[in-house]
C-alpha cells in the first residue's frame, strides 16, 4: 500500500501536519460548511500555539455567505495576524474570508481572479414567510455590502451592485479596487 492511499498516517495527513507546521491553511474548493469547520479549527489550533503569523492560501469559489461570514469573524479576531493569499479563484464566501484581514495583509498570486457575488441561500421552506424572508435577505445583503465596502474603502452602494452581479476582476484590478494590498510572485514572499 502506497502513504497516499494507507488512511490513517498516510501522505494525507502528513501534508496536513507540515502546513499546521509552518502556519498555513489551505483553503481550496467551495466554501461548505464542513471546510468552514476544518479551516476554523486549524486557525484556533494555529492561534493557540502561538502569536506567530497565520498565513491562509485560498482558491475556492462557491458556498453560502453566511460561511464566509462565519470565517471573516473568527479570522478578524483570531489574535495572531492573518495574511490571506489570493490563488486561482476567489470568489463568493471565499471572498468574504479573504476580506478578513486589513488590506495591508491580503496578497494574491499574479493569475489570481476574484469575484464578490454572494450567494445567500434564496430557497425558502414551505409555508416560509415571504415578507419576513425578504427582509432578511435584504439586511444581510446590506450587511455583506457594508463589510466589503469597509475592507475596500469603497462605496457602499458600488460594492452593493457587485455582489450581486457574477463579475470578475483580474488581480490587478483587485488590486486597484482595493480588494488586495498587494500582488506577489510567490507565497514566500510575504512580510
Amino acid at each position: 500500500m502506497s502513504p497516499i492511499d494507507d488512511g490513517a498516517g498516510g501522505l494525507g495527513d502528513l501534508l496536513a501536519g507540515q502546513a499546521l507546521q509552518t502556519r498555513t491553511i489551505l483553503v481550496f474548493g467551495e466554501l461548505t460548511p464542513a471546510l468552514a469547520q476544518s479551516v476554523s479549527q486549524q486557525a484556533l489550533l494555529l492561534a493557540a500555539r502561538g502569536p506567530g503569523d497565520i498565513r491562509l492560501v485560498i482558491n475556492a469559489q462557491g458556498g453560502l455567505a453566511a460561511d464566509g461570514e462565519a470565517l471573516c469573524d473568527l479570522l478578524r479576531g483570531l489574535g495572531p495576524r492573518v495574511l490571506t493569499i489570493g490563488a486561482g479563484l476567489v470568489a463568493n464566501a471565499a471572498a468574504l474570508a479573504y476580506v478578513a484581514p486589513p488590506r495591508a495583509q491580503r496578497y494574491c498570486l499574479p493569475h489570481a481572479r476574484f469575484a464578490l457575488r454572494q450567494n445567500l441561500g434564496a430557497s425558502l421552506p414551505l409555508g416560509a414567510d415571504l415578507l419576513a424572508a425578504a427582509g432578511a435577505m435584504a439586511a444581510q445583503r446590506r450587511r455583506l455590502g457594508a463589510l466589503l465596502a469597509e475592507a475596500m474603502g469603497q462605496p457602499a452602494d458600488l460594492i452593493a451592485a457587485e455582489i450581486e452581479r457574477a463579475d470578475w476582476l483580474d488581480a490587478e484590478e483587485a488590486l486597484a479596487h482595493g480588494l488586495v494590498g498587494r500582488i506577489v510572485s510567490s507565497a514566500n514572499t510575504l512580510e
